[in-house]
């Protein structure tokens, strides 16, 4: 129904605005406020307000947590697979570079996520080469689908086997 979806965007603008009015735009509480309504808009295929506010998310949380916190990953993460959605490749892929960078670097990163990032690397650069014929794009998608398949088997050798 239209009526309720507008009323569920004034409320979820209301909140936001609320909570950065009452706790400050680096509050957990507005970021997540913040997350909502862009989730909001990507669900209802407004993907330019669902863009402007994941650069809002991010800025904020680079400042209030750093480059490397798990917030400021998700949020990169975020704004990148909304930029992929839309084909704009060239916006997306510093972003996706820099998130499986960090990974990469992070002893402590969950081995899930990191396959996610890798994973998502190959198929952006897949969907970017059929996009693109000619552009190198293809090869870099069969760089990452490697190493995915690398990281697979590594996985697997540090699992012990079930007896």
């Amino acid at each position: 129904d239209a009526g309720r979806s507008v009323e569920a965007l004034k409320l979820r603008e209301e909140m936001l605005m609320l909570s950065r009015k009452a706790l400050g735009p680096e509050n957990p509480t507005t970021l997540m406020a913040m997350g909502n309504l862009a989730l909001y808009h990507l669900a209802h295929g407004h993907l330019d307000e669902a863009i402007e506010l994941r650069k809002e998310m991010l800025a904020v949380s680079r400042k209030a947590f750093g480059p490397k916190h798990p917030d400021t990953l998700q949020a990169l993460k975020a704004l990148a697979e909304i930029y992929i959605a839309k084909r704009r490749h060239l916006e997306a892929e510093p972003l996706v570079l820099e998130v499986n960078e960090i990974m990469q670097q992070d002893r402590k990163a969950d081995p899930a996520d990191q396959r996610e990032t890798i994973e998502l690397l190959g198929k952006f650069y897949t969907d970017w080469a059929v996009e693109a014929p000619g552009t190198g794009k293809m090869q870099k998608a069969l760089e990452w689908n490697t190493k995915l398949r690398q990281f697979d088997e590594a996985l697997r050798q540090q699992t012990p086997a079930a007896k």
